[in-house]
């Protein structure tokens, strides 16, 4: 279950909205007490040097970088930030000598509305080891990282919410080497491709995490029309009009190795991964991703190549809810592979199939309609093949014996007829012993300005596997759900991890807006899915947190500002955070001594969260903005009480 809780931590901070803020953070300053502004490469790495562990340096204009430097500490970490109102680039050259190299160290590189602090690269070679990209980039054009030429490594290193028009976190050009490593990606938006990486050039990833990026136009998370080859790494939510979560747009050969992939949407094709060229796809698992039109999981337009694979459980609007895919498309794996592939499911389920079905426009595959089966190993020299994978149980053909069958045994006593010992042919599971469990289609990760009724799942089998009904325990066991309210469940597990992992992330002193905190429950609540069919808000399309604001309002945890507004940047308030809360359980009473609420319009869940030991009968400014430590605070003593009652 500590898996689980960690993936809802990756998914909450994927929506969360990061601000740090000057008064925040410790800052280098001159003898007089003003912040130092460095605009200088000696005077940047002398700032660095004399920055205490957690420190802030400001920069401004352009700090270029002709030769080997070294900036960053092994021993400490220091956050940089361009001055307000005067964004800063740090420029390595083009004139950079070869073996040489700018290295980057234990930075948080800082940004707001008004501050942004982005590196471009025209040349020579840059090595970042353990490096925050915060929100750097304050413009919805410019990426963190222009790669112009030369080559860039990023070893362990965080990109966080950003937004640009090719490549919100890298932008690489034809000349450019970028080797990714150990990284994690969160919410990338790009206006046109490429929601965190825009590659024309040679891309290597190894090891890293993509979450709920978007693109208008191709790749949810990563454009690449280079070389491309991803390696043991993972993506979860997303959005593009083609290609949800990769968009290869090369005659190259693009591999992606050991790769999970779900839960983004294509507004066309492809759900996961749209392949022009030629492609193969090794050990991955491809589920719960969808597509408007055809490849729910994966469009290729020729030579992709399978092998090893799990491509399952996703859907389409028109064609192909797992695969779709042109001249030169092969599957290298035989039925007998998939049965080892798919051995647990098969036993849970009690089926004995695992198979290929064609999948066409007017000739859809369900468990009502079975299709034609797509045999495999198989290569397709022409045309397009749309198919999608199922398990089922097929009754065994039973050829007719050489030899006659020995009649049936006579119980003499009762004249009935007995059958034969060696009679053993399997009974398919009756309905009634079966329980459909949730359609795996239900998974949907919205992102912006999408919006669109999916069709029913059309590979779920007939029956599910039977619900367990033993007790379980450890690792697997299911957490208590500790607050409810409608669709809305959050579970204790996931507020303990919640309030132990997030805060070295978020400063205490972050202020909270209206949309983040939908963001902070809707993750919480494991990022459930949802169908729009309109917003439930007029002012929230925009909104990178507008799948979780109709999400909650849908479950009633929201109901607005009034005038079918819901003011997502606005700072929440104490009283609304109250109300919110106390909304996930049973209202109670209590007399209330020092606060005074009376006849305000929050008095109500005020009562409940004192009579629930949420908050303290204290003096308490209602109309107070809350920051990230209220919000921990309270979520502490609702995990405290439930911990007592236990």
């Amino acid at each position: 279950m500590k898996k689980i809780a960690g993936k809802l931590i990756i998914l909450i901070l994927a929506v969360l909205s990061l601000s740090l803020g000057a008064s925040a953070l410790e800052s280098t300053s001159t003898d007089d007490g003003h912040a130092a502004v460095i605009s200088s490469l000696d005077d940047l790495v002398a700032a660095i040097e004399a920055a205490p562990d957690g420190g802030t340096v400001y920069l401004s204009g352009t700090i270029d970088i002709y030769t080997s430097t070294e900036i960053g500490s092994l021993d400490k970490t220091v956050t940089l930030c361009g001055f307000p109102e005067s964004p800063a680039i740090i420029s390595i050259s083009d004139s950079m000598p070869d073996g040489e190299c700018a290295y980057f160290r234990n930075l948080i590189f800082s940004g707001d509305a008004t501050t942004g602090i982005v590196v471009k690269q025209h040349g020579g070679s840059t090595y970042f080891d353990t490096v925050s990209f915060r929100n750097a980039s304050n413009s919805a054009e410019d990426s963190v990282c222009t790669i112009s030429a030369g080559t860039a490594t990023f070893r362990n290193c965080i990109f966080e919410e950003s937004r640009g028009i090719n490549g919100s976190h890298i932008y690489a050009d034809v000349l450019s080497n970028v080797n990714i490593n150990d990284c994690k990606f969160f919410t990338g938006i790009a206006s046109q491709s490429g929601g965190c990486i825009y590659s024309l050039g040679n891309l290597i990833i190894r090891n890293s995490s993509f979450t709920n990026s978007s693109a208008e136009e191709f790749g949810g998370a990563i454009y690449a029309a280079g070389t491309l080859q991803i390696v043991s790494s993972e993506f979860s939510g997303g959005y593009a009009q083609n290609g949800g979560h990769i968009f290869s747009d090369t005659d190259e050969h693009s591999q992606i190795i050991s790769c999970t992939m779900s839960g983004s949407q294509a507004g066309q094709n492809g759900g996961s991964i749209y392949a022009n060229g030629g492609t193969e796809l090794s050990d991955c698992s491809i589920t719960n991703n969808f597509a408007n039109q055809s490849g729910g999981g994966v469009w290729g337009r020729q030579n992709l190549h399978v092998e090893s694979s799990r491509i399952f459980h996703n859907t389409s609007g028109l064609s192909g809810a797992d695969i779709c895919a042109g001249p030169g498309f092969s599957i290298a794996d035989s039925a007998q592979d998939y049965l080892a592939m798919y051995e647990q499911e098969l036993h849970e389920g009690n089926w004995n199939t695992a198979a290929w079905y064609m999948d066409l426009e007017g000739a859809r595959y369900s468990a009502e309609t079975v299709t034609e089966k797509y045999i495999t190993p198989n290569t397709t020299p022409e045309g397009f093949v749309c198919i999608v994978f199922a398990l089922s149980y097929e009754a065994p053909i039973v050829d007719s014996p050489e030899q006659p069958a020995p009649p049936p045994t006579v119980d003499d006593e009762n004249d009935e007829e007995v059958p034969s010992e060696n009679e053993n042919t399997p009974t398919p599971p009756e309905a009634d012993d079966m329980i459909p469990s949730e359609d795996a289609d239900d998974q949907v990760h919205e992102s912006p300005d999408f919006d669109i009724n999916r069709p029913q799942h059309p590979n779920t089998p007939e029956h599910e596997p039977p619900e367990s009904t033993t007790p379980q325990h450890g690792e697997d066991a299911v957490p208590a759900i500790l607050l409810h309210c409608g669709s809305a469940k959050i579970d204790v597990d996931s507020l303990e991890e919640f309030c132990k992992i997030l805060p070295q992330y978020i400063s205490a002193n972050a202020l909270i807006t209206r949309e983040s905190a939908a963001g902070f429950l809707y993750g919480l609540c494991g990022s459930p899915g949802i169908e729009l069919q309109h917003d439930f808000f007029s002012d929230i399309g925009d909104s990178p947190y507008r799948g979780a604001i109709n999400f909650l309002a849908d479950s009633g945890v929201f109901f607005g500002c009034g005038d079918g507004q819901f003011a997502p940047s606005e700072n929440l308030t104490q009283a609304q955070m109250i109300t919110i809360l106390a909304r996930f359980t049973d209202r109670k009473e209590i007399d209330l001594v020092n606060i005074d609420a009376a006849s305000h319009w929050a008095e109500a869940s005020i009562k409940t969260a004192v009579a629930s030991n949420w908050i303290k009968d204290a003096p308490i400014d209602l109309q107070k903005s809350v920051t990230f430590g209220d919000f921990i605070e309270v979520l502490t003593a609702i995990i405290q009480g439930h911990n007592d009652s236990d």
